[in-house]
C-alpha cells in the first residue's frame, strides 16, 4: 500500500559485550495528511533503558521539519567510569540521565524572509560516542560517533536578484574542552550584493560580515569584515587578431 498506516515497524535486534543485547520497537503514528509521529522503546540489558521519538511535518514545500528527542536512563550499568575511553576531556562524567534533541526545520515566513533551525544538542561528551540508538537514521547516527564537537544553528535570510541577507546564531558543543572556552557565534550577520553596470563592463559587489564572538572564559568580542569590489573584465581577444 502507498498510503501511510498508524502500527508496528520492523523491531531492531542487536548485542554488543557493553551494551549487552539491544531490542528498539519502533511505532509509526499517522497525525493528519501533514504529519507524523514515530516513538521507539529502547533496552540495552547492559546498559540502559529509553525511548526515541521524532516528528515530522510539511505544511507545504517551503515549511517542513524533524525533530528528534530522545532519553535514555543508565539503569543497568555499573562502574560507568571504567568505560570512558579519553580522560582528558574536560567533563569526564557519563550522567545516570541522558538525551539527545535533534532539529531540522525549515519555514517561509511573510516578505520573503525564510527561517532555518539545524541543531544537535546532547547531554554529555560521551553521547554519540556510546549511544547509536538515539536517532532512527542510523548512517547519520554513525557518522557523528568520532565528532569533536557539534553545532546547532538557528536564523533566518533573505535573497534579492543581486543580494542576500543572512542572521544566524550558532552555537558550538565541545565534547573536548571545557564548554566555557568554546567560542559561540551569537549572532553571525552577513550580506552579500553585486551587479554589473555599463552594459555589463563593470561589476561592483560588497562582501560584508558581523560576528560577535561569545564565552564565558578567556577573550571574545565583535568583528567586522567589509570588502568592496570592483571587476573590469578585460576582453584580450577584441585587440587580437588571429
Amino acid at each position: 500500500k502507498k498510503t501511510r498506516q498508524t502500527g508496528l515497524l520492523s523491531p531492531i535486534f542487536g548485542y554488543s559485550k557493553k551494551r549487552g543485547f539491544v531490542y528498539t520497537q519502533p511505532f509509526y503514528m499517522v497525525i493528519n495528511k501533514s504529519a507524523d509521529f514515530t516513538i521507539a522503546p529502547d533496552i540495552e540489558t547492559s546498559a540502559r533503558v529509553g525511548v526515541i521519538n521524532e516528528v515530522r511535518y510539511a505544511l507545504d514545500e517551503k515549511s517542513k521539519g524533524i525533530l528528534d528527542v530522545s532519553y535514555f536512563k543508565e539503569v543497568f550499568r555499573n562502574n560507568a567510569e571504567r568505560d570512558i575511553v579519553d580522560p582528558n576531556v574536560a567533563s569526564n562524567e557519563i550522567p545516570e540521565n541522558r538525551w539527545s534533541v535533534t532539529a531540522d526545520m525549515r519555514q517561509e515566513l511573510p516578505f520573503g524572509i525564510k527561517a532555518f533551525a539545524d541543531a544537535l544538542a546532547v547531554s554529555d561528551d560521551f553521547f554519540l560516542r556510546e549511544i547509536p540508538t538515539y536517532s532512527f537514521d542510523a548512517d547519520y547516527a554513525r557518522s557523528l560517533r568520532t565528532s569533536r564537537y557539534t553545532s546547532s544553528t538557528v536564523g533566518i535570510y533573505r535573497y534579492w536578484d543581486h543580494a542576500t541577507f543572512l542572521a544566524q546564531g550558532i552555537y558550538y558543543q565541545d565534547f573536548v574542552q571545557d564548554s566555557d572556552l568554546t567560542l559561540q557565534r551569537l549572532p553571525q550577520v552577513e550580506f552579500f550584493a553585486s551587479d554589473r553596470f555599463l552594459d555589463r563592463h563593470l561589476k561592483l559587489g560588497l562582501i560584508s560580515e558581523f560576528d560577535d564572538f561569545v564565552r564565558k572564559q578567556g577573550f571574545d568580542g565583535p568583528r567586522i569584515d567589509i570588502n568592496p569590489r570592483i571587476d573590469v573584465p578585460f576582453r584580450w581577444k577584441e585587440f587580437v587578431n588571429g
